[in-house]
């Protein structure tokens, strides 16, 4: 539990941050980060939780690589919205 909610912590940041340099406006007008921070919380709550989808996965234990590989790839396509599409990403 402690490692996704670190992953997902280091998400919400990440995108906080890359939402206050897309809109060098946001840093004058909204200094304590509430625009920034509501909008990174409603991305995150749109991603999928990597430790329940690993946890959800067959008994039998695959290669750590494939199974990093084929969530990194699952919530890269749900953050682009192209999970209802029937698009594949290439890893």
């Amino acid at each position: 539990m402690f490692f996704g909610e670190l992953v997902g912590e280091f998400v919400h940041i990440l995108i906080a941050e890359n939402i206050k340099l897309a809109m060098p406006a946001l840093m004058v007008l909204d200094p304590t980060d509430t625009v920034a921070g509501f909008a990174a919380d409603q991305i995150v709550k749109v991603l999928p939780d990597l430790c329940a989808e690993a946890t959800a996965r067959e008994p039998e234990r695959p290669r750590l690589a494939d199974v990093a590989r084929e969530l990194l790839v699952d919530t890269v396509t749900e953050a682009l919205g192209l999970g209802d599409t029937g698009l594949e990403l290439v890893a």
